[in-house]
């Protein structure tokens, strides 16, 4: 959720930074957004979870050998 939050302030952190457009603008854009995604994922790793939900648990049924001879 962070990091879709923050990717939707794309736009306003290209304009902010984008002037003339040369490579020194587009790199700091980079920088920018690598860190939000860096620190968005950071976030995750500290506090959230990862938890199987019920319904993707699969029930696991043995099934007996026979021998049919």
């Amino acid at each position: 959720m962070l990091a879709m939050l923050a990717m939707l302030i794309t736009p306003f952190i290209v304009s902010t930074f984008r002037n003339e457009g040369d490579l020194i603008e587009w790199q700091n854009i980079f920088y920018v957004m690598a860190t939000i995604a860096f620190i968005s994922g950071m976030f995750f790793l500290l506090v959230g979870r990862c938890d199987v939900q019920e319904w993707a648990k699969i029930e696991q049924n043995k099934i007996q050998p026979q021998n049919n001879l």
